[in-house]
């Protein structure tokens, strides 16, 4: 599209909107600059702040500090999009999303109000007006607010179903939050309870959202996202804990089976290759050797790691071929394939392993260098010692 016709705006707009639906964040805001070099414009601002609001959202989880930059980033674009044309409400609506996640939540309400009052029917808005409010403390005023977002059609609805539900709960109206999620439930069957489980989980409620996907899982088995999605969530809170990435494994090889489509089989491929990526940190072994009177921390893979290590790279790449725009795909793919190459040999027996080395950041500094972490169960390490290749079928029983 751009490539026929370099020197138009609206080419690079519109690649850059389809470059945001398909997650590719990186090679939108790349996109936006090349139209705003052209001419700039308010909507190639807005186009540009929305892609990295919604890539900070999704980088958070793995780096807080990149996530704090686009943060950053998207709200001088958004201010830069309200200088050029004041009355664009959904300038207004995206600054104030952008304001509330750093914790300037007054600011972003009152953006988001601006938002609402210039357009009353953006649904969008309204629902962001109802988290800065759940972020400021007020969640009374929240329930109202939560409640129009919930009265419109879509996913979007029922985010604000789950954040009226919150929203009930945080203001001490608990009978009455348990009545709305049961009727929520009863409405909308496995996808609705599918959807309210999205929507609490984009409001940071996980233990809600995964008791939701369960429920969606319990009225219909065969809902290959939900097992997907309680799988994902689930392995980002477990942490270490080798017995739950081992179940969230499972359901992630279910979906992977229940999948009709390639584009959804590749996404589950990304949740497999990194819940292995996972467990293979959980059994990396940290210990403290002394060195020219120092103490230093080394690390090792065992032979059971390093494989566990390429079949994540193998779901990865399988992803990153049938999906390779997606941004968060190609940055699993590289933090696999940085593990490996910094930590991929295996230390010999009787001799120390090399120094763990630093660079990382987020969750895999958390994971790989200061952290220490499990190693597999007794009946696994006995089976190292007697046999390494039955240890190696045994780690993935």
């Amino acid at each position: 599209m751009a490539d026929l016709a370099p020197g138009v705006p609206e080419a690079h707009r519109r690649l850059a909107a389809v470059l945001i639906s398909q997650k590719g964040y990186d090679r939108a805001v790349k996109a936006c600059d090349r139209a705003l070099r052209i001419a700039e414009n308010a909507e190639d601002w807005m186009t540009r702040a929305d892609a990295l609001r919604i890539w900070a959202d999704e980088v958070r989880v793995h780096d807080r500090a990149m996530g704090r930059r686009k943060l950053r980033e998207g709200a001088e674009a958004s201010g830069k999009a309200i200088d050029l044309d004041p009355g664009f409400a959904l300038a207004h609506g995206v600054r104030g999303a952008l304001l509330v996640d750093p914790g300037r939540a007054e600011e972003g309400l009152q953006a988001l109000e601006v938002a609402c009052r210039l357009d009353p029917s953006d649904q969008w808005s309204r629902y962001e007006k109802g988290r800065a409010l759940m972020e400021s403390g007020r969640a009374a005023e929240a329930v109202d607010v939560f409640e129009q977002a919930a009265a419109g059609e879509g996913e979007l609805a029922w985010s604000g179903c789950a954040g009226r539900v919150l929203a009930l709960r945080r203001s001490g109206r608990t009978e009455e939050a348990q009545r709305a999620k049961a009727e929520y439930e009863e409405k909308g069957g496995a996808a609705g309870r599918l959807h309210l489980a999205r929507g609490l989980a984009r409001l940071d409620a996980v233990d809600e959202a995964l008791e939701q996907f369960w429920g969606a899982i319990q009225v219909d088995p065969a809902l290959a996202d939900a097992h997907n999605e309680l799988a994902w969530h689930q392995a980002a809170i477990a942490e270490s804990n080798e017995r739950t990435l081992v179940r969230c494994t499972r359901h992630a090889n279910l979906a992977m089976a229940l999948a009709n489509e390639e584009q959804a089989r590749a996404n589950y491929c990304d949740t497999l290759g990194w819940i292995w990526y996972l467990r293979a940190l959980g059994r990396r072994r940290l210990r403290q050797t002394g060195a020219g009177g120092r103490r230093r921390t080394s690390a090792r893979f065992t032979r059971v790691q390093q494989a566990m290590l390429q079949r994540a790279k193998r779901y990865l790449n399988r992803a990153c071929r049938a999906l390779e725009v997606d941004w968060l795909i190609r940055y699993h793919l590289r933090v696999v394939e940085r593990t490996i190459r910094l930590y991929g040999k295996v230390a010999p027996r009787g001799r120390s392993a090399p120094p763990a080395r630093s660079g990382w950041t987020g969750i895999e500094e958390s994971f790989l260098i200061t952290r220490e972490l499990r190693t597999g169960p007794r009946r696994q390490q006995k089976a190292r010692r007697s046999s390494p290749r039955r240890s190696r079928v045994r780690a993935w029983d």
